[in-house]
This record gives structure tokens, sequence and C-alpha cells, in this order.
């Protein structure tokens, strides 16, 4: 896991605390760091056709903190398969999210880690 980490700290980061929601910006950095301490609801908009970003997921010391993913801005949100989009619910765990946009007016979102 060390390594995951080190990948994002040079990387600008947002902590999600009590901010819900989360607007993901397409013009913004690829990776972010989130660590909420409520549950967050996470918007999603329309993106360049092409376009990917990363999210690491940080339970804070309590868990059980949960993700809405929400398209906004007429983007669907679509999970792969057996995907959810839901996040480990451990206290102090990380997931991993990888959003990619195939097509501007849809984000694919698949678990990596959880």
């Amino acid at each position: 896991m060390s390594g995951l980490l080190d990948q994002v700290e040079a990387e600008p980061r947002v902590l999600a605390g009590t901010i819900t929601p989360v607007t993901i910006d397409p013009s913004g950095p690829r990776k972010l760091f989130l660590t909420p301490t409520q549950n967050i609801v996470i918007d999603v908009p329309q993106g360049k056709a092409g376009l990917s970003l990363k999210i690491i997921f940080l339970q804070d010391g309590t868990g059980n903190r949960t993700i809405t993913w929400a398209g906004t801005g007429g983007c669907t949100v679509a999970f792969p398969g057996a995907a959810t989009g839901a996040p480990a619910l451990t206290a102090n765990q990380f997931s991993y999210f990888e959003l990619i946009w195939p097509r501007a007016d849809l984000c694919v979102i698949t678990k990596v880690i959880a």
C-alpha cells in the first residue's frame, strides 16, 4: 500500500471531511485523495472522451462511510460487470477507483482495490 500512497503525495489532495457533494473537475488533477468524515456524494460531470481519473478513498477511524456517485450535466455513471462503486467500509482502509470517460456523456467507474 505504501507505493500507492507515494504515487499520490505529489498530486493535489482533496480532503472531503464534511464537504458534500464533492464535484469532480474534469480539467483538474488526475488523482484525488478523499478522507470523508461522513457519507459523501461525488458529482461526476461530463468529461472529454478518453479522460481518466483516479480516486483514493481512505475511510476515517470510524469507517462505514459510503459514496453516492451522481452523474451531473447529462453524464451517465456506469459500473462494469458486478462492480458497485462501494468503498471498503472498514475503518482506516483504502479503496482505489478509476474513472474513465469513453464518451463525454458516459463515465465508467471501476474499483481497482478495496
